[in-house]
């Protein structure tokens, strides 16, 4: 694909230079969201390019509904290339209303960035963590306050490096009370997430790293210092039902482990998150978690 753009005013200019095969057929491709309809075509391209007008029409009502991506990386985080102002406008264009910055142990904030180019009307953006402590597991903690006075923003710590010569790593449950232990005259206390919960990488997913294992057969855990004490599992990672569900407790996906806890009566939410790094490939808000909060609308929310 020569271009991804996400105009903010509707209207963008898409040179097609010699080396790039100059003049001819393009495939022209444009979208709002998945609440509005697709526009495809073949444009031919010659000296004297044609301007094209695009009517994009609303094909899906969601009226008293915000729609949230909670796990999206900038170029704040070492392993993603977007910068703050691209994953704004790709929220904005998408139709996405509520996307969480969630870089890599830092805590981040999207909305000043909104409010700088003028998306205010479409975005909310609220800050918040991947808590990534490389050896039981990534967590979502929001919504966080950007504290600049501290390291990275006020990161969760998951270690202690003040009582010995070598940092010690703490467990679930000392880094679950220290998330729970913050309050915000706002926002009150964070919640937390467990983020791809079975993700094979070494120390990705909580529920399957080599310190603490769940068991969805038996509802039980491996490992001393586990804690259940977040309400929400990143049940789709960058997918849907196929790959995350396989109806067979003894070989779990994140959506058989989110029934298991729900059948042990434990109130746990299913969310849905792009954990976008780079758009081009993984754009914002693909799959995304919608609440009913009885408006559609990022500025009534605020």
């Amino acid at each position: 694909r020569m271009y991804i753009e996400f105009p903010t005013n509707g209207q963008v200019s898409l040179p097609v230079h010699a080396s790039n095969a100059g003049a001819g057929d393009y495939k022209l491709v444009v979208s709002r969201g998945y609440e509005y309809d697709l526009f495809e075509s073949t444009v031919s391209v010659n000296p004297g390019a044609p301007t094209i007008t695009v009517d994009l029409h609303r094909v899906v009502d969601t009226s008293g509904t915000i729609c949230g991506d909670f796990h999206v990386h900038t170029n704040r985080s070492p392993d993603a290339p977007d910068s703050v102002t691209r994953k704004v406008t790709s929220a904005a264009a998408d139709g996405l209303e509520l996307p969480l910055r969630s870089d890599h142990e830092w805590v981040n904030d999207f909305d000043s960035e909104v409010q700088r180019v003028g998306l205010s009307d479409f975005v909310y953006g609220i800050s918040s963590l991947e808590l990534t402590t490389w050896a039981f597991g990534h967590f979502g903690v929001f919504p966080m306050r950007e504290n600049t006075m501290e390291p990275n923003g006020g990161a969760t710590a998951w270690y202690d490096s003040t009582s010995a010569a070598e940092p010690s790593l703490l467990t679930p449950t000392q880094i679950f009370a220290s998330v729970r232990a913050v309050t915000d005259p706002t926002w009150g206390s964070p919640t937390l997430i467990v983020n791809h919960p079975r993700d094979s990488s070494l120390g990705f997913g909580y529920f399957t790293n080599s310190l603490y294992s769940y068991d969805a057969v038996t509802g039980t855990w491996t490992g001393n210092g586990y804690d259940e004490g977040f309400s929400l599992i990143e049940v789709f990672n960058d997918g849907g039902w196929t790959t995350n569900y396989t109806g067979d407790y003894a070989h779990p996906r994140p959506a058989d482990d989110w029934f298991s806890f729900l059948k042990r009566g434990l109130p746990m939410y299913a969310v849905g998150s792009s954990d976008s790094h780079g758009v081009n490939g993984s754009p914002v808000g693909y799959p995304r978690t919608c609440v009913r909060v009885g408006t559609d609308s990022p500025t009534a929310l605020r």
